[in-house]
């Protein structure tokens, strides 16, 4: 896929002391066959070595922010998002691990679909633990796409690491709410599939990572 292909999607990933398993997510990013990202690496004031991992990377697509004050993850997630250049966010936390065209399949849809109102693309992943073990983390046979409401507000089947958000409409219905200390990325799609068209990748996109942290 061409470099300067169309939209540019915005990766944020938050840290906090995630030194153990950081290189292996950025090379998940580096590693994407759509090459127009940037990557926002929001320390949310880490005592590792995670700042010096992430700072040994010299791609100029690369930016990195320390937080003024430790946040929730939820407010961490937003006040990186804040930096954003690009139409669509993606999350990658930093024990996870895209597929390398986890990006290009997404884009793909996106330049494909006549639907202004497009706002998420999610896809399937796949669980891992660092004994070897993997296994599907989603159960739904056929993953729905359109509007998805309903079936979304019964149980959270989109795992964060596999969304990409459009930017508008992710800061038009507020973003992430904050004051939530679990599943605020579940409370995000809700918002976003109440209003928009979903669009699904079919395909294992992502790692999940299982581990006792």
């Amino acid at each position: 896929m061409e470099v300067d292909k169309k939209p540019k999607v915005s990766v944020i990933m938050n840290c906090f002391n995630s030194s153990l398993y950081l290189k292996e997510a950025i090379d998940s990013v580096l590693a994407q066959t759509f090459n127009n990202w940037e990557l926002i690496f929001w320390d949310n004031q880490s005592t590792d070595e995670s700042s010096l991992i992430f700072k040994s990377y010299t791609d100029p697509r690369s930016r990195y922010f320390y937080a003024n004050e430790h946040t929730s993850l939820g407010l961490a997630r937003n006040l990186a998002a804040k930096n954003a250049y690009g139409e669509w966010i993606g999350f990658l936390d930093c024990d996870d691990i895209w597929i390398n065209d986890k990006l290009e399949k997404q884009v793909e849809i996106i330049n494909q679909t006549n639907d202004d109102s497009l706002s998420l693309i999610y896809g399937r992943v796949l669980n891992f633990s660092n004994e070897g073990k993997t296994y599907h983390l989603l159960t739904k046979n056929t993953l729905p796409e359109g509007d998805i409401f309903g079936e979304l507000s019964v149980n959270n089947f989109i795992p964060v690491s596999s969304a990409l958000v459009k930017t508008d409409k992710y800061w038009e219905v507020g973003g992430i709410n904050s004051d939530f200390k679990q599943a605020e990325d579940y409370d995000l799609f809700i918002k976003i599939s109440y209003h928009y068209s979903v669009k699904v990748v079919d395909q294992v996109i992502a790692k999940y990572r299982i581990h006792s942290n």
